[in-house]
This record gives structure tokens, C-alpha cells and sequence, in this order.
């Protein structure tokens, strides 16, 4: 299978956690109120909602890995690479619809505000990989082209959402807090460039 240069910037996780006390409730509630731009500490059901959602945003990095490996992997063959690749995408639809899901009636206009966008950010990368796997089927190199270019388009969306909640918590807290608060809830600071 000829490979197409791709950028493959995944939602990463760390462990982060070497050494730190769990933060208390009333942290988590405040950097996660901080990293959605709220005005107040959110209630506990929204709070809830943020970290089900990052939970949501790192599982989505292991199908994901999973397709540009062995879409890169010379000892996969195009056969074996489209047929496990509906697979992929279907965990990767779960997620995204427990995102969703998330995002439902009665949930902080901060946390909808803020999450929003991922979720269609993630339906444009399952739409772009949805059709890299028809063109890779129909060896339609420029359609190939155009679904990755679409890919990274969306990968390099999400990059900024990230940026901006991380600056908030850089903002409210400066740079040594929000590593620490990011290494707290198992996020690796040096992604974000709070290193």
C-alpha cells in the first residue's frame, strides 16, 4: 500500500501522576470550571461531564493510532488494513456519540460552549477517514490525498481548542499550577507546551 505523508498529531495522555496527591474535589472542579472559560465553579454533574469528556478525547487516541499504524505498516497488507478498518471506525463512533451524549440537555453552556466544536471536529476526522477507506478501496490516490488533507485539517482544529484551554489555565494560574494541574488529571503538561 503506498503511503501519502500524513500528519498524525493524536490526543495523547500521560501518566502524570508520579509523585502527586490526587487533587480534591473541589480542585477538579475548579480547573476543569477554568479550562471551559466559566465564570463560576461548575456543578458537580458538569464537572462530572468535562472529565468524562477527556476520558472520551484519550480513548479515541488508541483506534486512531491504531488505523495510521497499520495503514503506515508495510507488513499489513490493503486487504487486512480495509477489513479491520470499519472496526476501528465504529469504536471511534461509540466515543464520539458518548461525547455527545454528554453535551445532552441541562449541561453548562461553558461545557457545551467549550466541547462543542470537539465533537464536530471528531465527526469531520471520522467523515475524512470514513473516506481515506473508500479511496484506498477504489486506489484513488487523489481522493486519498483530499480525505487526509481533510484529516489533518480537523487534527490541526482540535490542536487550537486545546491550546485555548490550556491558556485559560495558564491565564488563571500561571504556568507552574497548570502544569501541576494538568499532571493531576493524567495529562502530560510538555504537550501543551507547559513543560
Amino acid at each position: 500500500m503506498a503511503v501519502i505523508g500524513v500528519l498524525v498529531s493524536v490526543v495523547g495522555c500521560g501518566s502524570g501522576r508520579d509523585g502527586l496527591a490526587e487533587p480534591g474535589a473541589e480542585s477538579v472542579a475548579r480547573t476543569a470550571s477554568v479550562m471551559v472559560g466559566s465564570d463560576y465553579v461548575l456543578a458537580p454533574g458538569d464537572v462530572t461531564a468535562v472529565n468524562v469528556i477527556g476520558l472520551d478525547l484519550v480513548t479515541l487516541a488508541t483506534p486512531l493510532r491504531t488505523w495510521w499504524a497499520t495503514f503506515q505498516d508495510t507488513e499489513v497488507g490493503e486487504a487486512a488494513w480495509l477489513a479491520d478498518a470499519p472496526r476501528l471506525l465504529d469504536a471511534m463512533r461509540t466515543t464520539v456519540s458518548h461525547i455527545a451524549d454528554q453535551l445532552g440537555p441541562g449541561r453548562d453552556i461553558a461545557v457545551r460552549s467549550t466541547f462543542t466544536p470537539y465533537l464536530e471536529q471528531w465527526r469531520l476526522v471520522l467523515n475524512a477517514l470514513d473516506a481515506l477507506r473508500g479511496a484506498v478501496r477504489a486506489a484513488n490516490v487523489a481522493a486519498r490525498q483530499q480525505a487526509t488533507d481533510a484529516y489533518n485539517a480537523a487534527i490541526a482544529a482540535m490542536g487550537r481548542l486545546d491550546a485555548q484551554r490550556v491558556a485559560r489555565v495558564v491565564d488563571a494560574y500561571g504556568r507552574d499550577e497548570a502544569k501541576r494541574a494538568l499532571a493531576a488529571q493524567g495529562l502530560d503538561p510538555t504537550r501543551f507546551g507547559v513543560g
